[in-house]
């Protein structure tokens, strides 16, 4: 993956002062575009470790209150393989830093539809497990697993609109207190 640019201190792109990673290569090309430079994946430097070292020195500061994404199409699938494993190393190091996407996808249609099929993909290779996907700060259950799960524990169960012709039921529990949650749905189903 390419960059076009990274923000050190950056107060435009997100609340409060932040460091932003601008990645290269989009293939929406909007027509109001102020980054059309960026629009080619190979335009600017290679995301390299000096690069990553770079932004995770500036989150060291107590001032910058997180990192922002945009570009180019932080979203594309070619940035999305880097990116993935680079968000989770920022969360790991520095948990109370907020990260921010600027992308052109839609997160209900694109993001969200996605990683709804691959959920239920995994679910149905394991059909014994209850599987929780990780979103953010929250673990989630999808279908009759969020609504058996959301009796038993006790939890709100909201729905989510995945592209499909109903809405689907979910629940979800933050992930710094996920250790209690999974330790009471092994006991619940007697999965040790």
């Amino acid at each position: 993956m390419n960059y076009a640019d990274i923000k050190d201190v950056d107060i435009q792109d997100g609340q409060g002062v932040r460091t932003s990673l601008y990645v290269s290569g989009c293939h929406f090309h909007c027509k109001e575009c102020h980054n059309k430079e960026a629009w080619d994946f190979n335009y600017g430097k290679v995301f390299d470790d000096a690069a990553k070292e770079r932004i995770f020195k500036n989150l060291e500061h107590d001032y910058i209150e997180g990192l922002s994404l945009l570009g180019g199409e932080p979203l594309e699938k070619v940035n999305q393989q880097v990116l993935a494993g680079f968000v989770k190393e920022v969360k790991d190091r520095f948990p109370n830093k907020s990260i921010w996407c600027w992308t052109g996808y839609d997160f209900e249609k694109d993001v969200l539809n996605d990683m709804y099929q691959k959920y239920m993909t995994y679910q149905a290779e394991h059909k014994t497990a209850i599987v929780a996907y990780r979103l953010g700060d929250f673990f989630e259950v999808f279908g009759d697993n969020a609504v058996t799960l959301g009796n038993e524990l006790i939890l709100t169960i909201t729905s989510r609109d995945v592209g499909l012709k109903d809405r689907i039921p979910m629940v979800g529990f933050p992930y710094h207190a996920a250790e209690n949650y999974f330790a009471k749905i092994v006991r619940n189903h007697d999965l040790y």
